[in-house]
């Protein structure tokens, strides 16, 4: 889906679309207008937003979001904080939850072997300067180098006919 798309879907006004009159008094309109504005830069998936069969809560909740305004973190941020939010300056964190994606704490303990690493080789590099995947030197990796890992291991698990299905963006 283009960008595009999500705009024009989000400025439809006043017209009925399904079962809904497009608008922001509909909560159900108002809700999916800003869900499309935030899944659309976060990538977050629709397992993070909608309700588990299980009944657990696996989807983003008022406690993964956190503001930061004027240079303080804030939870529960009172209704002139957010009036008085400056472009550029203020912004929003949205963690995400324990969902779908990681309901059994894969990339919970992936990232917690990143710590370890980090813990064990480069304690000392402030953690704003580290790139959460890096290389031995603590160096971000380049496009073309994990495309070429990507590229070996596929060709190796599935051999070069499905390798080369996979085209490097």
């Amino acid at each position: 889906m283009k960008y595009t798309m999500v705009l024009r879907m989000n400025a439809i006004t006043a017209q009925r679309v399904g079962a809904f009159v497009w608008n922001d008094t509909c909560q159900s309109v108002f809700m999916f207008r800003r869900l499309n504005l935030v899944l659309w830069p976060t990538g977050f998936r629709l397992g993070e937003i909608v309700r588990h069969a299980s009944g657990e809560v696996m989807y983003l909740t008022f406690e993964s979001l956190t503001w930061c305004i004027n240079g303080v973190r804030h939870t529960e941020p009172t209704v002139s904080q957010l009036a008085a939010l400056v472009p550029a300056q203020d912004y929003a964190m949205l963690a995400p939850p324990r969902s779908k994606p990681d309901q059994w704490g894969k990339a919970a303990a992936a990232l917690r072997d990143l710590e370890l690493r980090r813990n064990a080789n480069f304690a000392a590099t402030p953690r704003g300067e580290l790139p959460l995947f890096h290389d031995a030197l603590g160096r971000p990796f380049t496009h073309a180098f994990l495309a070429g890992m990507l590229r070996d291991a596929l060709t190796h698990c599935f051999g070069p006919k499905v390798a080369t299905l996979w085209k490097r963006s």
